[in-house]
């Protein structure tokens, strides 16, 4: 514990860590602040004739109001009711967005052309598409609809995120190993009688710690926020009842709570890898910029060959990097299509992307371990 706290210790002293928390934090708040406190659920201030708090209040009003077990006759009534909205908001010159019916009347209402071309008196008597003939998956528990769009801000939210979170978490990987050798400090430290032992075993905790520390802080703190914003609504509503993401044939009955609870747990086991091979960089080279770069272009190559093997064993590979899944939406839509990934369950697909994270981190964090151990220097 005295080596883990020392080496804690060194971290964050270090000018170069406290830089990029201090980035990290500004960062956080640019995306809260694009996603969250001006999303389209606070409306378009100075346009709409309600506050940011009554444009969200209503919206959720609106949302909430027909929530439940999904009917053909709901589904009328969602769409009926938006229309007359509609129609009353545009001779009153009122622009207000509602949300939810309208993305409930772009998944079921074939053609929305007479609906917002036109500038005489909309059509009324349109023709929605029954639910039997939407493709809805059968999961074994009926599809729960109500407010999602709160929700869908929290996984887009997360989605930016994790990137930003893997960057910090990058930058301090590659300094504890490095950092050490660039300032000749190894052969000194090497020589102590736990400098073999435990002390690299302490530097490998520490980045764990960190990379647990930084995950908890900042989603306990997005949750917070996104929770005083809109509340926690729509938990319950299944994820197929997503009308923006319109994942119909996701084969799983999760709500949005058990997607929230999975995504968070599947980032933390990918920033755990992303932390495990930057700390296997991070003792191979001898320069902590030379290990920052190269974590850096390791960690989004396989995002920019996608664009290289659209289609192929190449592109289903290269979705097995942290990079590619961060999305939540790509992630669900990704394992849920047969033909885009390796196998035809989504379980299974998940499992695999886990399983190799989980044995990538491990493998590289032992082998660094070892390295370090036997090191000789001359």
């Amino acid at each position: 514990m005295t080596v883990f706290l020392f080496e804690l210790k060194k971290i964050r002293q270090n000018k170069t860590f406290i830089g990029a928390c201090l980035a990290m934090s500004l960062v956080f708040l640019g995306i809260i602040y694009i996603n969250v406190w001006s999303s389209q659920m606070t409306g378009i201030p100075g346009v709409i004739p309600y506050t940011k708090r009554e444009s969200i209040e209503k919206n959720l009003q609106i949302a909430n109001r027909y929530a439940g077990e999904i009917s053909d006759e709901k589904i009328e009534a969602i769409v009926n009711d938006y229309l007359v909205l509609f129609q009353e908001n545009r001779k009153n010159d009122i622009q207000f967005f509602d949300i939810y019916s309208y993305y409930v009347t772009d998944a079921f209402v074939p053609d929305t052309t007479g609906i917002y071309d036109s500038e005489e008196e909309i059509q009324t008597d349109v023709t929605i598409t029954p639910i039997a003939e939407m493709g809805f998956a059968e999961t074994g528990k009926p599809i729960i609809i109500g407010n999602f769009k709160s929700w869908e801000i929290l996984f887009e939210t997360m989605s930016q995120v994790f990137i930003a979170l893997a960057l910090l978490v990058i930058l301090f990987c590659s300094l504890l190993f490095a950092n050490d050798t660039s300032k000749n400090l190894l052969p000194l430290l090497l020589s102590t009688r736990f400098g073999r032992t435990k002390m690299n075993r302490s530097k490998i905790c520490v980045g764990i710690f960190l990379t647990v520390s930084a995950f908890v802080i900042v989603h306990l703190l997005l949750l917070f926020l996104v929770g005083m914003e809109f509340g926690f609504s729509g938990w319950d509503v299944s994820i197929q009842a997503n009308f923006e993401w319109q994942l119909f044939d996701f084969p799983l009955g999760w709500n949005n709570l058990q997607v929230y609870s999975f995504s968070l747990f599947f980032h933390l086991i990918s920033l755990l890898a992303v932390a495990g091979v930057t700390m296997f960089i991070s003792g191979l080279l001898t320069s902590t910029f030379s290990t920052l770069a190269i974590s850096l272009g390791l960690f989004f190559l396989p995002q920019m060959l996608t664009y290289i093997f659209k289609t192929g064993v190449i592109n289903q590979f290269l979705y097995l990097f942290p990079v590619n899944t961060g999305n939540v939406r790509k992630l669900l839509d990704l394992t849920s299509q047969p033909s885009q990934f390796f196998f035809d369950s989504v379980v299974a697909n998940l499992a695999l992307m886990l399983g190799i994270m989980l044995v990538v981190q491990i493998l590289l964090e032992f082998s660094i371990y070892e390295r370090m151990k036997k090191l000789t220097l001359n």
